[in-house]
């Protein structure tokens, strides 16, 4: 080292005195003489280092029976000693360009020989740095896609890449084959990650989009099973797809409740089970998506609707804490019967004309026996049949509320009564045992005419009153004011 540490010094003092020469040089003969004695430097140099190349090979041939050792010595002093010259030799001006080395690579060794650097060019025609250790290497340099680092196995079989795809900087880690297994891709659309089986099929990805996370896993050919994601205005969701990539099963949570969906094989959604804030709802579908079926349970209750072809419910059952249900409705939608029962009530049958309005009614009323409500086209009360343990009931109501007309039977008699507009009687002829009398009164109800027998002598009489219901004329014998 330390005839090393002279032979610098001397060449440091070399530098001086040849920058000091070449001023001076520079000064007398010009720009142009001087790069004309550096270009013959160089090739002097050029084939001085070709000379030294075969000296070094030749050394080594000879001095091979040696042992390591000993060829390790005499090769270190013959090639510091070449160093130092070449050094000397090379040496330029002070001030003066530096000539160009031109070489397809440079290559560093240890003192066994064992290669641990490359600077050159690869088969292609790219700059690389390789750097050896043991049984890898690292290399940096350029492909077609632009600059990558690699690491590799000694046989160049490549296990990790660091480098750009697409314009894109990825990540991949490669098998024994070097075939990648693991990439990682971050795009303007998507960043994750992807891992591939040993043919090449992407087997799984863990992907981070401008919508969320999600997590895919492919079958054998590459085709998506299954997708877990997450978003911000649909929630999770978790997908499973069949060999054609289409989704057939679908579970979803969100804010507004969880969901769980099947589909058939043209991807058209046939079950849907809902969990919604107010309940959960089952919906049965068609082949082109259509509701059939929908089954609900919330806490107000419990439904169930059949719905035709076009998507129109036909039919309904409810059950609330109040009453149950059993509804019809024709093609357009519309109800048409409803059969219901009420625990105060009892059973009901109304039936709709075509506008939806109720016509006819068959219940049971207050008095715990069944009746019969006709209804004219504006939903009013036109006739009412009833029958109780009292006795029966037949109404007949004038159009818009006009006076109506009520036939009442009971264990004693039957009575007929005519009502005005104000619900006041007005005509009533009743037959009580063995009475029968006809009454007529005034807006107020108070009897004024009355048509009769006398009780006594079954003698018909006839009997009218004031407006304060003072008896005013009899007809018979009594007759008079």
């Amino acid at each position: 080292m330390a005839r090393r540490g002279q032979r610098l010094g001397l060449l440091a003092a070399a530098v001086g005195t040849i920058g000091a020469a070449v001023v001076a040089l520079v000064l007398v003969i010009g720009l142009q003489q001087e790069l004309a004695s550096m270009r013959d430097a160089l090739v002097s140099r050029t084939a001085e280092l070709g000379d030294l190349r075969a000296q070094v090979v030749s050394l080594e041939n000879q001095l091979g029976d040696q042992g390591p050792a000993a060829a390790t010595s005499t090769r270190l002093t013959s090639l510091e000693d070449r160093v130092v010259a070449l050094e000397n030799a090379t040496t330029a001006p002070a001030g003066a360009v530096h000539p160009v080395i031109t070489a397809r690579h440079f290559q560093l060794v240890d003192d066994q020989g064992q290669e641990l650097a490359v600077l050159g060019v690869d088969r292609v025609g790219f700059p690389e740095l390789r750097l050896v250790r043991g049984q890898e290497s690292l290399s940096l340099g350029f492909d077609a896609d632009g600059p990558r680092v690699v690491l590799s196995n000694l046989d160049d079989t490549p296990r990790v890449r660091l480098g750009f795809a697409a314009g894109n900087p990825s990540i991949s880690v490669h098998d024994a084959s070097a075939a990648p297994r693991v990439e990682m891709v971050d795009t303007e659309t998507i960043t994750g990650l992807r891992v591939r089986d040993a043919t090449g099929q992407e087997r799984a990805a863990l992907l981070s989009t401008r919508d969320g996370p999600g997590v895919l896993l492919n079958d054998a050919h590459g085709t998506p099973r299954t997708f877990l994601s997450f978003t911000e205005e649909a929630g999770s969701a978790l997908e499973f797809g069949d060999e054609q990539s289409i989704v057939r099963t679908t579970l979803g949570l969100s804010d507004a409740g969880s969901e769980l969906e099947f589909s058939d094989s043209q991807g058209t959604v046939r079950t849907h089970l809902s969990d919604i804030p107010d309940g959960t709802r089952l919906i049965l579908q068609d082949e082109h998506g259509i509701p059939g079926a929908v089954l609900g349970v919330s806490d107000d209750g419990r439904a169930f609707g059949l719905f035709d072809e076009s998507g129109v419910l036909r039919t309904g059952v409810a059950l609330t804490p109040q009453y149950s249900a059993f509804e019809i409705y024709d093609a357009q939608g519309t109800v048409r019967t409803t059969l219901t029962f009420v625990e105060e009530d009892g059973p009901a049958l109304g039936l709709y004309d075509a506008e939806g309005t109720p016509r006819a009614a068959l219940r049971f009323g207050a008095s715990g026996g069944p009746g019969l409500d006709l209804l004219d086209a504006q939903g009013e009360l036109a006739a009412t049949f009833a029958a109780s343990e009292m006795g029966g009931l037949f109404q007949l109501v004038g159009q818009d509320g006009a006076a109506s007309l009520v036939l009442a039977t009971n264990a004693g008699g039957a009575g007929l009564t005519i009502i005005d507009a104000q619900d006041t009687w007005r005509a009533y002829l009743g037959f009580l045992a063995e009475d029968l009398a006809l009454m007529l009164m005034d807006e107020n109800k108070e009897p004024r005419v009355t048509v009769g027998f006398d009780p006594n002598t079954l003698t018909p009489i006839v009997l009218t009153r004031d407006a304060e219901g003072n008896e005013t004329w009899r007809s018979g014998p009594a007759a008079g004011p």
